[in-house]
This record gives structure tokens, C-alpha cells and sequence, in this order.
């Protein structure tokens, strides 16, 4: 009987130790997160944005994450206004904003198609560079997206 006792103690002791954990996927988040910041990057947990299509259609809002590095003078960086949101159904971008200068569109679309998968939208504006995606892979991801994002960071430079 002391044995059944010792037991059930130890398991309500136990038990939410264990439940506090975090889970595997919260400790590669957390990873992430930290090697974007090593990076110089901004994360923050927002609503993912949506296509026109997404939208008219009313389909639900995705939660996701916005890398971005931060612009602390914005007097020096072009004053940009420029979205484009991947549908990721079709694979296909859909831009919101005026045109880009040449060199930075091109940037953009080399990035469009190196950036990972689960990147759902790329933002250029007066806060900086940013991407929003649904953080699915891992520390070489975080590379991939930091290394884009630098290349537009110094495009956008006035």
C-alpha cells in the first residue's frame, strides 16, 4: 500500500512538470527564433496576409510569423509600399503596391523562388524588409531568409 502511495505522489508530482515541457515543435521554433535574432532579424506572431482570391473567398486567416529587419532611420531607405502574397494552392504571386526599381524587382523575384515554401508574402516599406511565412523549417531556413531579406535591406538603401 505505501508503494501505491509513493507512486501516486511521484505522478502528481511529475505529471505537470512534464506537461509544462514544451513540445518538439515549440523547442524548433524556439531555435529558430533565436538564430533570427543572432541574425539581426525582428519576429513577430501575426495573422499571415491573404491573396484577393483568399479573401473574397472568405477562407480562414493562417497564424504565422513576420521576419524582418528593422529599419532604425527611415530616412535612408527608399519609401516603398510593396506586397506580394503567394497563393499557395497555385503557387502564385499577386503583387499590391507600385512598381519596384529594376534592380530591386529583380531581387525580389530571385527571392520569390528561393525563399522556402511555406513563405506565404514578402513586404518592402518604410519598417523594412520582411517576410511572413509559416515557420516550417529549421535554422538553414532561417539562413535562406535572412540572406534575402539582407539583399533587399541593401536595395532599398537611398
Amino acid at each position: 500500500m505505501i508503494y501505491l502511495l509513493v507512486l501516486l505522489v511521484m505522478a502528481m508530482v511529475i505529471g505537470p512538470v512534464m506537461w509544462m515541457k514544451p513540445s518538439a515543435g515549440q523547442q524548433r521554433l524556439a531555435r529558430m527564433r533565436m538564430r533570427a535574432r543572432k541574425l539581426g532579424l525582428d519576429i513577430r506572431v501575426t495573422e499571415l496576409p491573404q491573396t484577393h482570391r483568399a479573401t473574397v473567398r472568405r477562407e480562414d486567416v493562417l497564424q504565422g510569423a513576420v521576419y524582418r529587419i528593422p529599419v532604425h532611420d527611415p530616412r535612408k531607405v527608399l519609401p516603398l509600399n510593396y506586397r506580394c502574397v503567394r497563393d499557395l494552392l497555385r503557387g502564385e504571386w499577386e503583387f499590391e503596391g507600385k512598381a519596384l526599381p529594376a534592380p530591386l524587382q529583380q531581387i525580389v523575384e530571385a527571392a520569390q523562388q528561393q525563399l522556402p515554401g511555406d513563405v506565404v508574402a514578402i513586404e518592402l516599406g518604410p519598417q523594412g524588409p520582411g517576410v511572413y511565412w509559416r515557420e516550417a523549417g529549421d535554422e538553414a531556413a532561417v539562413d535562406a531568409v535572412a540572406a534575402r531579406l539582407r539583399l533587399m535591406f541593401d536595395a532599398m538603401q537611398v
